[in-house]
């Protein structure tokens, strides 16, 4: 259900950009974008969020880990 995996995305990346770690490093809320791609393996979904410069890494790992266990705790299985 996309718009369902929409929202529990942008959901668990809001909430660990609120983070002390690092919710200084975030200048813009994340925007989801929808889905980028279709592939035999599943979606991949776009999410945009504007950072201080040269902060973008330390932010994209810690949503992608955010967005990781969000997933896994709602039984939406990884593609591979």
């Amino acid at each position: 259900d996309i718009p369902k995996a929409t929202d529990l995305i942008t959901r668990a990346a809001k909430e660990r950009l609120a983070r002390d770690d690092i919710a200084e490093d975030v200048l813009e809320p994340p925007k989801a974008l929808g889905v980028d791609r279709i592939g035999p393996d599943g979606l991949t979904f776009r999410l945009t969020v504007r950072t201080r410069p040269g902060r973008q890494w330390v932010v994209r790992r810690a949503i992608n880990g955010a967005i990781a266990d969000a997933l896994d705790e709602a039984g939406v299985p990884f593609a591979g």
